[in-house]
């Protein structure tokens, strides 16, 4: 169980607290900016709605004490909003995790859905049905729930995270299947894209991409948490992921894993290789400038410390 797992990683870092909560802490941060006739309490009720949904139920049957929930951060930008209840919106969701023996937060991934758009009213109840499509902001929200339980169950146990990619995989397919979105919308549940809900999760339930989710466990079990005790054993551990990734580039161009990865990985690796040695630098570097070659420019910075 993941809380005998956790429960050992964080016996040295935290006062044990008997209290047992659920899995995920969700924060919602919400920019109405481009929607600013949209009243306050109606944004503000949304913020809680959402938040309350995801963290206060029981998304698994593992036992989580307050210090191990996962965290979650969502921005949500409105693009358009009305006083019906419609929103158009553009969501970042991040999926954190502790790097054990230290206060550093890593992110695990940085996903960015083009296409939140859902029907919310004032004081509207959010009930979930894994079997049944109530409404589109309930799977969206279940969705990246289960997710983020994936990802993190992966980091902490190879390939842990299955249970939770199954259940978000038979979720995203009931989406779809709930019916055509208005013509010419997409509603980011569409087969066939490359960078939406439904791409992320057929990468993460494709065995191609098994090397992945493999190298979430070594890049953080084995790598981030020891990196205090011995960066450059660690430095190499990661090398080793970002072959595997390499591999996976090579069979499969452009994924929204790596993307989302790479987003969210981008300033954490620079960081852990700017104080390695001038051969480990220069090798990292040229990884990531064949495998992650839109943020090339950003890894020459590798070099400068």
């Amino acid at each position: 169980m993941k809380s005998l797992i956790l429960g050992y990683l964080f016996l040295l870092c935290f006062v044990t607290n008997p209290g047992v909560a659920q899995e995920i802490e969700l924060v919602v941060t919400i920019d109405r900016q481009q929607a600013p006739d949209l009243p306050k309490n109606a944004t503000d009720d949304l913020k809680s709605s959402l938040e309350n949904f995801v963290n206060n139920k029981r998304w698994t049957e593992d036992n989580f004490s307050p210090q191990e929930r996962i965290k979650c951060n969502m921005l949500l930008t409105l693009t358009t909003g009305s006083i019906l209840g419609r929103y158009i919106s553009i969501a970042q969701i991040q999926f954190v995790r502790p790097i054990y023996g230290t206060t550093y937060e890593s992110i695990l991934l940085t996903f960015l859905d083009k296409n939140f758009d859902f029907e919310f009213a004032l004081g509207q109840p959010l009930d979930y049905n894994e079997n049944i499509y109530i409404s589109n902001i309930v799977s969206m929200m279940s969705y990246y729930s289960y997710i983020a339980l994936a990802l993190d169950y992966d980091s902490f146990s190879k390939l842990g995270g299955s249970p939770y990619i199954e259940k978000a995989f038979n979720l995203a397919n009931i989406a779809q299947q709930a019916g055509p979105p208005a013509l010419n919308v997409k509603n980011g549940w569409e087969l066939g894209e490359f960078n939406n809900r439904m791409a992320l999760i057929v990468n993460l339930n494709n065995q191609l991409f098994i090397p992945f989710r493999e190298g979430l466990y070594i890049y953080h079990r084995k790598a981030m948490d020891t990196f205090k005790d011995n960066p450059e054993d660690a430095r190499q551990t990661i090398i080793v992921v970002l072959k595997s990734l390499k591999t996976i580039r090579q069979q499969v161009a452009i994924s929204v894993v790596s993307s989302s990865f790479f987003l969210a990985k981008k300033q954490e690796l620079i960081q852990v290789f700017s104080k390695a040695n001038q051969e480990t630098k220069t090798e990292v570097l040229n990884l990531l400038r064949e495998i992650d070659a839109l943020n090339s420019e950003a890894y020459n910075a590798i070099m400068k410390n």
